[in-house]
């Protein structure tokens, strides 16, 4: 078992991406890594500036011309591994937070321990938005605490019905991704009589930017209220 890192990438993140790979690359960690970068729609620098990565880094050209999003770009990715890695989701735009992020995750997977994530710090406020989780509690009652870093064994998202991924409309979604996948697979878990781990250190730094009053947040919370009404697709 190795770890697999998913790093799905849209519009041009030339000015922060050299801090990821950083971050990535200065992990003290024995295992193997191997990082796939997804491609959605990106500027052509930004791709070029790609194209001499590190041998166990996979660029994966998105050849459809279409703004994929988040999840899509992850699930192509994860629907073409095998075995039984752990696999860990950073986005393009943020970055590690510490060096021994890698490896603090990778001591809490054990037998009874399927999806862990840690906290995270956000660079607009300092905010800390993951937690510890109520295993008793359905996760789709349960308030959001599942955030960065997220990881998770393959294994485990491989029982998960693609249709908890898909929009009413039978597309991937594209706002709410990041409940979109870890909600299933949470409770998959817990089908399973399974725990998850919440790793209470600072491993993950989050860049992303909410509009508050504008169509992007709405869509955002339509999204997360049909994804815990609808629940766990069989």
């Amino acid at each position: 078992m190795g770890l697999v890192i998913v790093i799905p990438v849209h519009g041009d993140h030339s000015d922060t991406f050299p801090a990821l790979l950083e971050s990535v690359e200065s992990q003290v960690f024995k295992h193997p890594v191997e990082v796939y970068i997804a491609e959605d729609k990106i500027g052509s620098e930004f791709r070029r500036s790609l194209s001499n990565l590190p041998p166990n880094y996979t660029f994966v050209p998105n050849e459809s011309g279409e703004r994929l999003f988040a999840l899509r770009n992850i699930c192509r990715v994860l629907d073409s591994l095998s075995g039984d890695p752990v696999v860990g989701i950073i986005d393009g735009d943020d970055r590690l937070f510490r060096s021994d992020c890698f490896q603090l995750v990778w001591d809490a997977y054990c037998d009874t321990v399927p999806v862990v994530w840690t906290a995270n710090q956000w660079d607009l406020n300092g905010a800390n938005h993951s937690g510890p989780l109520d295993d008793s509690v359905d996760v789709y009652e349960h308030p959001w605490v599942a955030s960065h870093f997220r990881t998770f064994r393959l294994s485990l998202y491989n029982q998960v019905p693609q249709a908890n991924f898909l929009n009413e409309d039978g597309n991937f979604f594209e706002k709410c991704y990041d409940q979109a996948l870890m909600l299933p697979l949470i409770h998959k878990a817990h089908s399973q009589g399974l725990k998850t781990k919440y790793i209470d250190k600072m491993c993950y730094l989050y860049r992303g930017r909410i509009d508050f009053d504008g169509d992007g947040r709405s869509q955002q919370l339509k999204y997360e209220k049909y994804i815990r009404k609808r629940g766990y697709v069989e």
